[in-house]
């Protein structure tokens, strides 16, 4: 159960362990035909078997993923909660993803989503650290709420510091310890039976496959100490860190991608292939989460990176199969559009380098339309 529930190590060894002597015996020449027909039969069940992911629902795999309008900066006072619920509003399956510790500290607006629907499957995200924080060579650094901190170092914290010193750092590690277990003490306090909790590794991260293997092995620490109460999302920012982690010690929680510019991808269909460690054919339709993270809707034509309503439910219905699919608003984030020279030149800013300070916004006439893209995904209906 707790494996399960993790979705970090499955029997991974055991299945493949399984494997080889299936193939083995099916291979021996004096085997009489009915020992191989059974072996036969046996080793396609294990193939199956193995081919499963220990930490997704195969009920997910159905043709409704959850669905929903990313809500990063929920746990900030002024996000406008009311405003974001109204979106989810009559979806089948509602989706949340948050951002934990960025923006702020408030659960407030995660309780009224898990509260208000408790008679119906909806699904909570949450992304345990803001890795894109540590891009330095953005113009980013990180803030206040982040376990690497621009404060306490006197300069700018990048990706190949946070990779050496999760490894090195017994103060980082702690922190790390600290926040898994706030996050599941959390889940459990407010989880209710229609709940699917999610807690990705990082939010688009570009950890090292030691620094993956460490975070792992911190997840499993206290996961000894207190059953986690959530199953595991890989996050990253570069496909291949995920094929990285595929060769470590059997990975097989959940794969979330985002797919990137519409200007380079116009139909926004890329996923690239998603090779569990067992070397088993791609596993998109049970176990994958799709983000427009980055892409904001409606289309801004002084934008690139914006897509119309009829291009986001275009979105839903390309990753429709896998377990959830999320759109993205970029005012919701405290980003606001800058125009430059040429149109679609433009890109969006932060209202606010420290995003605790940040302006989060949606207007009302876009409540419904984002509504009635998730909810009509699957028609031609305009929105």
């Amino acid at each position: 159960m707790t494996q399960k529930k993790l979705g970090l190590f499955s029997s991974i060894g055991i299945k493949s362990h399984n494997l080889m002597i299936c193939l083995a015996a099916t291979t021996k020449r004096n085997a009489r035909l009915s020992i191989q027909n059974f072996l036969s039969f046996l080793c396609t069940a294990l193939l199956i078997f193995a081919a499963s992911p220990s930490g997704a629902n195969p009920s997910d795999a159905s043709s409704e993923p959850y669905i929903g309008l990313s809500a990063f900066a929920a746990m900030n006072p002024s996000f406008p909660c009311d405003s974001w619920l109204r979106t989810t509003r009559g979806l089948n399956k509602p989706a949340m993803a948050v951002l934990w510790g960025t923006f702020g500290n408030s659960g407030a607006c995660m309780e009224r989503f898990l509260y208000q629907n408790r008679n119906r499957p909806h699904l909570l995200e949450i992304h345990f650290s803001n890795q894109t924080c540590l891009e330095v060579e953005d113009g980013r650094r990180c803030e206040d709420g982040e376990l690497l901190r621009f404060n306490e170092r006197r300069q700018p914290a990048n990706t190949q510091d946070f990779n050496q010193e999760v490894l090195q750092n017994p103060a980082l590690q702690n922190r790390i310890r600290d926040r898994i277990r706030r996050i599941n003490q959390w889940l459990i306090t407010h989880k209710n039976s229609n709940t699917k909790a999610v807690v990705s590794l990082g939010l688009e991260d570009e950890y090292s496959l030691e620094a993956f293997e460490k975070i792992v092995n911190l997840f499993q620490e206290v996961n000894r100490e207190t059953p986690l109460d959530f199953e595991t999302v890989r996050s990253p920012e570069i496909y291949e860190y995920s094929l990285e982690a595929a060769r470590f010690a059997g990975y097989t929680g959940y794969l979330e991608l985002h797919p990137g510019s519409p200007t380079e991808t116009p139909d926004l269909s890329q996923y690239p292939i998603w090779t569990p460690p067992d070397g088993q054919p791609p596993a998109k339709p049970t176990y994958c989460i799709t983000n427009l993270d980055g892409v904001s809707t409606p289309r801004d034509g002084g934008v690139s990176k914006s897509v119309s309503f009829e291009q986001a439910k275009g979105f839903i219905t390309r990753h429709h199969d896998c377990m959830a699919v999320f759109l993205w608003h970029a005012p919701l984030q405290g980003l606001q559009p800058v125009l430059g020279p040429r149109p679609g030149d433009g890109a969006y800013r932060p209202t606010n380098a420290v995003p605790r300070e940040r302006e989060f916004t949606i207007d009302s006439g876009l409540i419904r339309r984002f509504n009635c893209a998730m909810r009509t995904w699957r028609n031609d209906s305009r929105c």
